[in-house]
């Protein structure tokens, strides 16, 4: 390998190696400037999914990947969730899941619902759904 040839590869590696450094600096100072927007949670959210007998939304609202970030106060503990769509399902588990616990479970539930469409129909129709796939059908939460 010649000596031209030699330097001309050691230049570019050099070069690479200070726009990269550049490139860091740069992200470094946007950093400082550009934070993601922080909401409150009235602003986002309808009032019927801001709080229940079952969960509290907490007031401040975070941005993660273009979807709201919400932090959820339950009997069970504090959630992250993701999303607003995902919200309206964790919010509709929760009043199923209170209300599977005030009937007795879910094996109650699941056995009157297996025992009421036999009866009827001679099948359960809910077989293979999940637990709050049918309390959904029984009790419309």
């Amino acid at each position: 390998m010649s000596a031209a040839t030699r330097l001309s590869r050691s230049s570019g590696v050099a070069l690479a190696l200070v726009v990269a450094a550049a490139l860091g600096s740069v992200a470094a100072i946007a950093a400082q400037y550009e934070r993601a927007p922080t909401f409150t949670a009235r602003e986002v959210l309808p009032s019927s999914l801001l709080n229940s007998r079952y969960y509290k939304v907490q007031n401040s609202v975070g941005v993660e990947n273009y979807q709201y970030v919400f932090n959820v106060d339950t009997q069970w503990g504090t959630f992250r969730i993701v999303g607003t769509t995902l919200l309206r399902v964790r919010a509709r588990e929760m009043q199923a899941a209170t209300k599977l616990a005030e009937i007795g479970g879910a094996e109650t539930l699941v056995d009157a619902a297996h025992d009421r469409n036999r009866a009827r129909h001679g099948v359960d129709p809910a077989r293979g759904l999940s637990v709050l796939e049918r309390a959904d059908r029984v009790f419309g939460v």
